[in-house]
């Protein structure tokens, strides 16, 4: 009793020499602190119908029912995405001359979809490549038509229902090592070209296993979020400006294809889908794209076990989880990590 007396009139007497502004300061940190650990960080919720599903993911990826705990400084989607862009370092992934990466020769094959600017040197990817190559599999990134390096040669690119790229891939690799599992991994677009293919399978998708994640489950809403301004301005014109110079490369192969001045004029994704992906992939319009790359609808076509890894905050699929009917996911497992 002496120490804690002793402790708490030392701790009095610190806090009256104090400030104004000093206690308001300790104040504030020690309110956000609590806020911070019981608001903040919280574990994922697992959505799925099979108890087999929770227990595997408990017991092989122990991140998925452990708390989240973000960067006390960054927590919050916006935060995270800027600044993580900022301060993460670029692992350095060896290629050899015919462009296929140099793995390790080991048991099994992933295969990477990327998002919608992406290639084989985005940075997201290659941490993934680095991460994969310490388990002793091989990587396989799948790179879309035209983008990085490559030059198109016909009039077709990709988007989020155009699985035939992704089919070939698959079936090259299989064809290649047809022992050898395979998995998937689809990030944002790249997600989207995935669950699309697997639905497309079924049960003949010839993958073991497949993970998605921040896939836009909704184009129509994920466009009304990319629509505020803050996500307008971080987002959505700087990707429709890559769009833009994608078009421009290898506009030599989509002229009379498209009208290239009314490409050239979008600042937003939606407007470059309506004057670019609708009409190359041949959609009557913008809604029957959309509506036919509509995710969330597919859910009871999966017959391949897949982890769908989003964020409830994620500014490409917002509130994803009121689409799905959660007793038709038998082999769909949803992972939810709130970020703010």
């Amino acid at each position: 009793m002496d120490l804690v007396s002793g402790l708490l009139a030392g701790w009095s007497n610190c806090v009256g020499q104090m400030s104004l502004a000093m206690k308001i300061s300790l104040s504030c940190s020690m309110v956000f602190a609590v806020y911070y650990k019981y608001k903040i960080c919280k574990p994922p919720q697992l959505f799925c119908q099979k108890d087999v599903f929770r227990k595997f993911l408990a017991t092989c990826v122990p991140t998925s029912v452990e708390r989240f705990s973000p960067f006390f400084m960054t927590f919050g989607t916006t935060l995270q995405t800027v600044i993580g862009g900022v301060m993460r370092t670029l692992p350095r992934v060896p290629w050899d001359e015919s462009g296929d990466i140099e793995l390790l020769d080991n048991y099994g094959h992933s295969t990477f979809a990327l998002g919608l600017t992406g290639n084989n040197e985005s940075n997201y990817i290659l941490h993934f490549i680095t991460g994969v190559k310490r388990k002793g599999y091989r990587s396989v990134v799948f790179t879309y038509r035209g983008m990085g390096d490559q030059d198109l040669r016909t009039a077709k690119s990709y988007c989020a229902c155009y699985t035939d790229d992704l089919e070939y891939v698959v079936n090259l690799i299989k064809a290649k090592y047809p022992d050898a599992p395979l998995m998937a991994v689809g990030i944002s677009l790249g997600g989207m070209i995935l669950f699309h293919y697997l639905a497309k399978s079924g049960e003949n998708s010839k993958l073991i296993a497949a993970m998605t994640i921040s896939v836009p489950w909704n184009p129509f809403e994920s466009m009304k979020t990319l629509s505020t301004p803050l996500n307008h301005y971080l987002y959505n014109r700087r990707f429709a400006k890559r769009l833009i110079s994608f078009v421009e490369k290898n506009m030599h192969v989509f002229e009379g294809v498209v009208n290239i001045d009314h490409v050239r004029a979008v600042i937003t994704i939606h407007e470059f889908d309506e004057s670019f992906t609708a009409k190359v992939f041949g959609f009557d319009s913008l809604d029957h794209y959309y509506e036919t790359s509509r995710a969330s609808d597919k859910v009871h076509l999966i017959k391949t076990p897949l982890l769908a890894l989003n964020s409830a905050d994620d500014p490409f699929s917002p509130g994803y989880c009121e689409y799905f009917n959660f007793s038709s996911l038998c082999y769909l497992v949803l992972l939810d990590a709130m970020s703010c």
